[in-house]
């Protein structure tokens, strides 16, 4: 589908009205039956997922989701079945790339020490977020005002150059940080306890991805960009590995969350591994009930019915996601080795025609 249909369907969908788009060749509509997978899945352990989303979902799923509460979880496959619609994203040759992210565990500190001395920061004062719906245009901007202009905000080098302000804790190491700014969230074990810090804002730069970089620079082998490599390379060789870091500009702030349930997504739910999948909100609205059909991190099949529930610097493009695994290390395994083709489908709530 074009991009300009494609985004009037998605405001037709917003809307929850009766509007329809004309269905193409890279849009149909497909059996649940003809899904890879949907037979076997586990639908009685997905209903509390489904259910927690549910509890604030989005207005297109709100009268499906009302009758999915007073559904009992044996019923759930029968109810998506007769509720829902699926429809391919793309053409049935049409594959993404999907990836996967985690939730890290590191050590840190409340106070600043010789082994614990690297700042993980909160929002400066002076960062601007400019909201351009408030001027008649999409999308935000994010910078500083010098001389009362908004001008871009900091790189990653100038701001880990600047000043300690609103500090949050201390970390051991730059590619610990790193690794969290790249996946958003995670837990800190520090001298007064495990706390959760998830993302607050970024700089609005340019995201430039950490492999792509080693890669170019000779440092990593292609193909072997998997996280556990990087993850071990930055580690063996500190030096250059900041100058590396550095390439990529864009920084991310963070601030404490809730210890309870999973880190929160940009839908503001907690997230649940292998359920919450990171989309590209310009193809895919937050909240959307989608089947993926792709494969894990060690290549085993991996077709699972997924909630849009997160976002992402690098996950851009219609066919394009990233797969939550959740805590610790066997959640590191998956996500850091996983970067597979396949494909996914909307289940949109019936009463959206498309003709």
């Amino acid at each position: 589908m074009h991009k300009k249909s494609f985004a009037f369907f998605l405001a037709c969908l917003l809307a929850l009205s009766s509007c329809s788009v004309k269905e193409e060749k890279d849009f149909q509509r497909v059996s649940f039956r003809s899904l890879t997978g949907w037979q076997e899945e586990d639908f009685k352990n997905l209903y509390p997922t489904l259910a927690l989303a549910c509890k604030s979902p989005t207005v297109f799923y709100d009268k499906f989701c009302k009758g999915l509460l007073k559904t009992s979880p044996a019923s759930l496959k029968a109810y998506l079945e007769h509720n829902l619609i699926a429809y391919r994203v793309g053409k049935k040759d049409e594959f993404g790339k999907f990836t996967g992210y985690y939730e890290p565990i590191f050590e840190g500190s409340f106070e600043k020490t010789p082994e614990f001395s690297v700042p993980l920061r909160g929002i400066p004062k002076n960062l601007v977020k400019v909201n351009l719906k408030d001027f008649g245009k999409e999308g935000y901007l994010i910078g500083k005002v010098k001389d009362g202009h908004l001008i871009p905000y900091d790189a990653r080098e100038e701001i880990e150059n600047e000043k300690e302000e609103n500090v949050l804790l201390y970390m051991k190491n730059l590619p610990d940080k790193f690794i969290l700014q790249i996946q958003g969230s995670g837990q800190i074990q520090t001298n007064k306890g495990l706390v959760r810090v998830g993302f607050s804002a970024s700089n609005g730069l340019e995201f430039k991805g950490i492999g792509t970089i080693m890669q170019k620079e000779g440092v990593l082998e292609k193909g072997k960009a998997s996280m556990p490599e990087i993850k071990k390379w930055l580690k063996k060789h500190p030096i250059k590995a900041e100058k590396l870091m550095n390439q990529n500009p864009r920084y991310i702030f963070f601030r404490f969350l809730s210890n309870e349930g999973g880190p929160l997504g940009t839908q503001g739910i907690p997230l649940t591994a292998k359920r919450s999948l990171a989309v590209d909100t310009r193809y895919i609205p937050l909240g959307s009930l989608l089947w993926l059909e792709t494969k894990d991190g060690f290549h085993g099949k991996f077709n699972h019915l997924m909630i849009a529930q997160d976002t992402g610097s690098a996950i851009k493009g219609k066919i394009r996601g990233d797969v939550f695994w959740g805590t610790g290390k066997e959640a590191f395994a998956q996500a850091g080795r996983m970067n597979n083709k396949g494909q996914y489908f909307i289940l949109l709530p019936r009463g959206v025609r498309l003709k």
